[in-house]
């Protein structure tokens, strides 16, 4: 039965692999962003660091983005597009419409009592039990945790390796006060083999809390 879920489980990273083309790495990290460590997560066998949601339709999905980054429903729906319009959309790909999506979340540890969160919503192939990423749409931070909300000045380096695989490196400083604004980078949404970065900037910042550098990797499956 072993032998039966792991030749399952290599069928379907191969039949992503075989949908998804994999192409060079578009935005590379600077030097600064040299990843020092690294981890692995499993979401088959998940654990207070790391949280994967539901599956989800465009409706959904784009209302669960509006709510939980305080955009408009229009805006989310814009990111959930990626520039696409349905005369856009090629033969190959799945319309954002029917499509399926979910959102991964992790958590960063900054300091014992500021743990503020990093989330991947992402485009997924859904196979029975398993599932592929399909594109990274959008990567955030969610900065507020019990009641205390830091500003964040950096940048979060995405690379979406493989259908099984993200990558991401999060450098940067956290103030007690300013003001923060983010720009998700021109190459998203990531497809399979692409990077982007997204960066935060803050004005009138006050407070130096902490400088943070952090990296990992996450893992639908265990390669």
């Amino acid at each position: 039965m072993k032998k039966c879920n792991m030749l399952k489980k290599g069928l379907l990273i191969a039949f992503i692999a075989s949908s998804i083309t994999a192409v060079p790495v578009s935005a590379a990290p600077s030097e600064s962003f040299i990843p020092q460590t690294s981890g692995s997560l499993d979401v088959l066998n998940i654990n207070e660091n790391v949280v994967e949601s539901e599956v989800m339709t465009f409706d959904e999905m784009a209302a669960h983005m509006a709510e939980n980054e305080n955009i408009s429903l229009t805006e989310a729906e814009k990111i959930l597009l990626g520039n696409r319009n349905q005369n856009s959309i090629s033969s190959s790909e799945v319309s954002p419409l029917a499509a399926t999506y979910r959102t991964y979340t992790t958590t960063l540890t900054v300091a014992t009592f500021y743990k503020p969160t990093l989330n991947f919503y992402c485009e997924t192939s859904e196979w029975g039990n398993y599932r592929g990423i399909v594109k990274v749409l959008n990567t955030t931070m969610n900065r507020q945790y019990l009641g205390t909300s830091k500003h964040f000045g950096g940048t979060i380096f995405v690379h979406l390796e493989s259908a099984n695989k993200i990558h991401w490196i999060v450098e940067g400083d956290f103030y007690d006060n300013g003001t923060t604004t983010y720009t998700l980078g021109a190459e998203f949404p990531l497809k399979a083999g692409f990077a982007g970065n997204v960066n935060f900037s803050i004005s009138h910042s006050e407070n130096h809390y902490k400088y943070f550098y952090d990296t990992g990797d996450y893992m639908l499956y265990r390669e």
